[in-house]
């Protein structure tokens, strides 16, 4: 939400005078980031303003490694979801496969290499007016407004198709994959969110049971017993 803050002046070194209107914008943590909206300047100073307000924009709003909104964004969204007029909406949220093992063993480099395939991956895979968010980590989240049920589970099994990836890191061959929890709209968009969060946890326990069941009965394979949670 942005409100009109005030209009300032600023005086530059050589005595000039320029006009600034501020507004503030209030974050889904409570604090405020000042955006400049309307400037009567021009020239070098209001530029370098400019320039500088979005840049911090940037930095409060997007992850740093790959692109994506952070989960102040994200909330954000799901914060404006929650007051407008609702309609079908689901969250679909991905964790990352062996990612500390993929950081311990290979490094930092080709870990945020893997992340950066996976945004890449998400983001082609989505809706252009999906929102999609690195939470940090190896997990990532997206809202998809004005989705039935149906479209959200086809939606979930494409994304868990697409990302699983055999990629060239470093020189390190590297196999990634995922695994997806999902939710349909509930009334309050962030519940929709925690169960989403939920059923993905359940996932990723019952392919963990399903690995060491492979290991203990080479006849079993995780992958052909896998299936996306409800």
């Amino acid at each position: 939400m942005e409100r009109v803050g005030l209009d300032a002046e600023l005086i530059s070194k050589s005595g000039q005078r320029r006009q600034v209107r501020i507004a503030r914008r209030l974050l889904s943590d409570g604090s405020e980031l000042g955006i400049v909206t309307d400037m009567s300047i021009s020239g070098s100073l209001g530029t370098a303003l400019v320039e500088e307000m979005r840049r911090m924009t940037r930095l409060a709003e997007e992850d740093p490694v790959t692109g994506l909104l952070n989960r102040r964004a994200f909330n954000e969204g799901l914060r404006r979801l929650e007051e407008s007029s609702g309609g079908d909406y689901g969250v679909i949220v991905v964790d990352m496969d062996q990612f500390k093992k993929i950081n311990d063993t290979h490094g930092h480099v080709a870990g945020d290499a893997a992340l950066k395939i996976f945004a890449e991956r998400l983001r082609q895979s989505l809706r252009g007016h999906d929102l999609l968010a690195r939470f940090g980590g190896d997990e990532f989240a997206a809202l998809l407004p004005e989705i039935g049920e149906g479209d959200l589970i086809e939606t979930a099994e494409r994304l868990r198709h697409v990302l699983k990836v055999e990629a060239i890191v470093e020189g390190t061959a590297l196999h990634l994959d995922a695994t997806l929890g999902y939710a349909h709209a509930t009334p309050n968009p962030h519940t929709v969110f925690k169960r989403a969060d939920a059923s993905m946890y359940r996932a990723k326990r019952r392919k963990k049971q399903l690995a060491r069941a492979a290991t203990l009965n080479p006849g079993t394979s995780p992958d052909s017993a896998e299936s996306l949670p409800a």
